[in-house]
């Protein structure tokens, strides 16, 4: 059985590595064994920052209104840019970026034992 200070260490290690978010145009489903998006819009590779609370991570990405506009957005990643380590892969269904609209995006990871 892994201690809560061994949870608490991997919370701590996976929010302090995961540092930027992306996102892409493919709308194929997630995979464990995908090795990042689908079709990624490199234009909207961007930081993201965390923040911990008990077990949980949450992860905030922004996509600027000026950034790839008139793009329809079909899937999501949070990254560990410094190693090049794709975290997470989530599909959504299409959304337009306007020059309008800032996007906020927020994930949330829960670390626990089962």
């Amino acid at each position: 059985m892994l201690l809560n200070e061994a949870i608490t260490h991997m919370v701590s290690y996976i929010a302090g590595v995961i540092d930027e978010g992306q996102l892409g145009t493919a709308g194929t489903l997630t995979d464990p064994t995908d090795t990042g998006l689908g079709n990624a819009v490199p234009a909207t590779l961007a930081s993201a920052t965390t923040e911990i609370s008990d077990n949980q991570i949450t992860i905030n990405f922004n996509k600027l209104s000026t950034v790839a506009t008139a793009i329809t957005f079909r899937e999501y990643e949070v990254r560990d840019g410094t190693n090049s380590v794709d975290w997470t892969r989530f599909v959504f269904t299409g959304q337009t970026a306007l020059t309008t609209d800032d996007w906020n995006i927020k994930v949330r990871l829960f670390v626990k034992r089962i």
